[in-house]
């Protein structure tokens, strides 16, 4: 029986996963957004970034089975505010497009913003 629960988990578990460290920090601060999706053949790009009172964004072509699993990026901000992490993974399975999307909160509290 925990077998089966185990197989069904694997098959409902968002293929892109976003995670922010640290979730509240001071301006100027320095995120690190890690971004992790499983190879699959069908993998065709992966964008993430982050919205709010600055916003970044970078997108990569991915090559299926060959691609990384795992991004890392530190990006500087520093502007105060309430920002919205967001990672994309796009998969062409039979000429169908499939978009997956992950999204994080995250709050940079400067002299301008209440804690």
């Amino acid at each position: 029986m925990k077998f089966l629960l185990f197989v069904a988990a694997l098959y409902t578990l968002n293929p892109v996963t976003i995670s922010i460290y640290p979730p509240a920090s001071m301006a100027p601060a320095t995120v690190r957004i890690t971004v992790l999706v499983p190879r699959h053949l069908d993998n065709r790009e992966v964008c993430y970034g982050f919205s709010g009172p600055e916003d970044k964004k970078s997108c990569l072509t991915l090559d299926g089975w060959q691609a990384r699993r795992t991004w890392t990026v530190y990006w500087p901000i520093r502007t105060a505010g309430e920002y919205l992490a967001e990672a994309t993974l796009t998969r062409v399975t039979e000429g169908k497009t499939q978009t997956y999307r992950q999204q994080a909160p995250f709050r940079v509290v400067g002299f301008e913003m209440e804690p």
